[in-house]
């Protein structure tokens, strides 16, 4: 998956947060998650998140522990320690050849264009 549709998920996702102050981002997050195994914006530009080992969709469970614990909790306090530096390694490894940025390398998996 190209990191250009990755970053127009990211911008979707930013801007359906703040129009929803957070809460209808969340809600919506809580089906797709179970559903679509993707957050709003890569549902709506239908991606959606595989293991990178079977290509299965994660269950709602793994999308917990990829998006908020290894992606808000993990990520966002090394940011903070490392002043962003983590920011840098994460736009070249979405950019490298796998495609993968951090929290996918930490959690095995891998974004995907789903198929109709």
């Amino acid at each position: 998956m190209g990191a250009g549709a990755r970053f127009g998920a990211y911008l979707l996702n930013l801007l359906l947060a703040v129009v929803t102050l957070g809460i209808g981002w969340f809600a919506w997050a809580m089906v797709t998650w179970s559903t679509d195994s993707a957050n709003p914006g890569q549902k709506l530009l239908g991606l959606s998140i595989v293991k990178k080992d079977t290509g299965a969709r994660l269950t709602w469970g793994e999308m917990f522990v990829r998006n908020f614990l290894l992606g808000g909790m993990v990520l966002g306090f090394l940011s903070t320690i490392t002043l962003s530096i983590v920011a840098w390694i994460n736009l070249f490894k979405i950019f490298g050849s796998e495609k993968q940025n951090l929290v996918d390398s930490m959690a095995g998996s891998v974004v995907v264009k789903r198929s109709a």
